[in-house]
């Protein structure tokens, strides 16, 4: 049961007091997740993850990021990868 839950309420009774924010230390790893959208690896059972493959055009080219910033951005996008990849797969668990 998630808090929600616990007060008798479900995410739809409070879908219009829910604003999502982004710390700004983690704003170009959240944005260069977004950018990396179309990026995923999908397997019979859906997603597994990102292809990294073009993380690094996207930080270069469409970000402009500094290199000496990659890694830091690189493990951030990896947080937004495995906590979307538990959303995405959240359902399929409730079946086993």
């Amino acid at each position: 049961m998630d808090e929600l839950e616990a007060f008798g309420l479900t995410y739809d009774d409070v879908r219009d007091q829910f604003e999502p924010q982004v710390w700004p230390e983690n704003e170009p790893a959240f944005v260069a997740f977004g950018a990396m959208g179309s990026q995923w690896r999908v397997g019979p059972a859906g997603p597994y993850g990102l292809d990294y493959t073009p993380l690094r055009d996207v930080l270069r080219d469409y970000l402009r990021i500094p290199r000496a910033q990659w890694p830091e951005i690189f493990d951030g996008v990896r947080v937004c990868e495995i906590a979307a990849l538990d959303v995405m797969h959240k359902d399929k668990d409730k079946k086993r």
